[in-house]
């Protein structure tokens, strides 16, 4: 049982490290999506000739809250870093080194 609790640390910084991790790439994919919804938006419509048919676009989509997820995922991928980080400083890697014992004589 003492095994485990000595491995803790360690799953719990592995984890911590992947969720951070998956968090970028997933932060990223939406930003990424979001770029080409709005490129798809503000594109002009396929089936519209003046001439013959008339479309009456309903104007601009509002995308400030998409914008805002992307800011937001952003940001809690820096909470998710930061959290790793104490996560890191509870594994053996961060404990300082012990002292030097005393010389032989």
């Amino acid at each position: 049982m003492n095994c485990f609790f000595s491995l803790f640390p360690w799953q719990d910084l592995l984890v911590s490290v992947l969720v951070a991790a998956l968090w970028l790439v997933a932060s990223s994919a939406w930003a990424q999506a979001l770029g080409h919804v709005r490129a798809s938006a503000t594109a002009p419509l396929p089936h519209c000739d003046p001439p013959r048919v008339t479309c009456d676009p309903s104007g601009p989509t509002p995308m400030g809250g998409l914008g805002a997820s992307v800011a937001f995922g952003f940001l809690n991928l820096l909470l998710w870093a930061g959290g790793s980080w104490f996560v890191f400083k509870e594994t053996p890697w961060h404990r300082p080194a012990p002292p030097p014992g005393p010389a032989p004589a």
